[in-house]
């Protein structure tokens, strides 16, 4: 799928239903070809067909950097994508891996001590037992 997606991105995507697909989202799909192990495969809707005798819905698709359509490759013929290969569809990538700036996770985790203690503090002193917090000295 270079050069819209590389080795190593992450995408997240979302079960969907055959009919909510249209040409050119990206799908993730079962492998027609069974290797060891069942494989997902990530390619590009091209086109969206009927069959007419069935009234099924067949999807071609391919991947962006490939010569052909997974459908017409010479080397590999794969049938038309149904709605039981179908995993999910692709809503979003990214090219390299969720950052966390360390200085906003510091300042998260400090805030939520604080306010987690003046929570305690005010139940504390809304208890009827009104146990006192604080000695005054006049």
């Amino acid at each position: 799928m270079e050069p819209t997606l590389g080795k190593g991105d992450i995408l997240l995507w979302i079960p969907t239903k055959i009919e909510e697909i249209k040409a050119g989202d990206i799908l993730i799909f079962k492998s027609y070809v069974k290797w060891p192990d069942e494989k997902l495969i990530v390619h590009r809707v091209t086109n969206i067909k009927v069959d007419k005798s069935t009234d099924k819905v067949l999807l071609e698709t391919k991947g962006d950097a490939n010569q052909w359509k997974d459908q017409d490759n010479p080397y590999i013929n794969i049938p038309y994508i149904q709605g039981d290969d179908i995993q999910g569809r692709v809503v979003c990538f990214r090219s390299y891996p969720l950052k966390i700036n360390i200085n906003l996770l510091i300042i998260f985790v400090v805030i939520s001590i604080i306010l987690s203690s003046f929570i305690q503090l005010y139940k504390l002193n809304d208890s009827k037992d009104k146990k006192f917090l604080f000695k005054t000295y006049l």
